[in-house]
């Protein structure tokens, strides 16, 4: 039976941007909706990973200010025209002809 063949995935968390066991090395089995077969393994975080997570944030957040985001959103984000006066009166007109009964 296929479901008896199935391997079983293990599921790190994802702290500071790699995947890492708990630190207890605590799992809990993720079963299957389906039939309820177990088809993987997720480490089970502990309050010291929690901890973890909330330090390597509020580093994170403490050097964001560095980065010059505006500047990289500009060089990916085109500019639009605004809509003429014309245009605009022709999108509303459109607008409330369809929203009216």
């Amino acid at each position: 039976h296929p479901s008896e063949i199935m391997s079983v995935s293990e599921v790190q968390l994802l702290l500071n941007g790699e995947y890492t066991p708990s630190v207890n090395g605590a799992t809990y089995d993720i079963p299957s909706p389906a039939n309820g077969n177990i088809i993987g393994r997720a480490a089970s975080a502990s309050v010291e990973d929690v901890n973890r997570a909330v330090a390597n944030s509020k580093e994170a957040f403490k050097n964001c200010h560095k980065k010059r985001l505006g500047i990289e959103r500009k060089s990916f984000v085109k500019p639009q025209p605004m809509p003429k006066r014309k245009q605009m009166k022709s999108v509303c007109s459109w607008l409330w002809n369809r929203a009216s009964p």
